[in-house]
């Protein structure tokens, strides 16, 4: 297939041929679906008014059965169409040059149901996105904003910085900037540069004195968490294809997930090869 990379492993490219013929499958069991129940809604137009009801009602009844079908097979089908879409586009996202080797094979013993251990990792992997994206709309924690901010007064003060000119006859300081306007941002770079402790001062009692909503971190602790969590994830994800697989093999049709990640469907691991490189 074209979305295909050249480093891409032949089993992984081989599930995604499967993956989209499996579409196409999918499509075409819709359309003779729809060819069936087409064939069924003119013969019911075309039945003589004085046919029998028992007859009418059978049709009727054929009808609204393929209906039915109809509908689950197209959802069917735009969810297998959905996966197949999200893996094609995060395989047209890569990077140049960016190559995968295969995972080490998921062997896992299922005491369960299927259906069942199915669900239960599905709901881990939930709750673990949950807090993922808790962490990704975190607000910086009171010491981040207040280091932020005395950067921030640094910088004013920087650019701010008068040009100063001077003969022996005559002082100037200019303080216009070609890029700096006159507006607010030019009063508070005014300040920090007259007196960057003060405003310092002020604006750290501003942030105590903020009404703060929701998770609240250090970048370094949030970068970590998201970090363990998106492995955990990924790993939970790689245990659920295995179950998929598995229900697979005997038989069960049983829908992925089109926001799963693709590393976990495909049985892929990304090759750091700047490690490589290195070693």
């Amino acid at each position: 297939m074209q979305s295909l990379t050249p480093e891409l492993p032949v089993s992984a490219r081989t599930k995604l041929q499967y993956l989209a013929d499996d579409v196409q499958a999918a499509w075409d069991a819709l359309q003779a679906c729809q060819r069936r129940l087409s064939t069924l809604q003119n013969a019911e137009k075309e039945l003589d008014h004085d046919a029998p009801e028992q007859q009418r009602a059978a049709l009727k009844a054929d009808i609204e059965r393929l209906a039915s079908s109809r509908e689950r097979l197209a959802q069917d089908h735009r969810a297998r169409a959905d996966v197949v879409a999200a893996l094609n586009d995060f395989l047209h996202r890569l990077s140049p040059g960016t190559t995968f080797k295969c995972a080490t094979k998921i062997r896992i013993v299922i005491r369960e149901p299927l259906n069942e251990a199915l669900g239960r990792v599905r709901d881990e992997v939930r709750k673990l996105k949950s807090e993922l994206t808790a962490l990704e709309r975190a607000q910086p924690d009171v010491e981040t904003m207040k280091r932020l901010a005395s950067e921030y007064i640094a910088e004013l003060a920087a650019r701010r910085k008068p040009k100063i000119r001077c003969d022996f006859r005559k002082f100037e300081a200019d303080f216009a900037a070609e890029h700096y306007a006159f507006n607010s941002s030019a009063v508070a770079a005014m300040m920090a540069w007259l007196d960057g402790a003060a405003l310092e001062k002020r604006l750290h009692e501003a942030i105590d004195d903020m009404q703060r909503h929701g998770l609240a971190v250090s970048p370094v602790e949030r970068d970590e968490r998201m970090a363990v969590l998106r492995e955990e994830i990924l790993g939970l994800e790689r245990n659920e294809e295995a179950i998929i697989e598995c229900a697979l093999d005997d038989g069960f049709m049983v829908a992925r997930r089109a926001d799963a990640n693709p590393l976990a469907i495909l049985g892929l691991v990304k090759v750091d090869t700047k490690r490589k490189v290195a070693a």
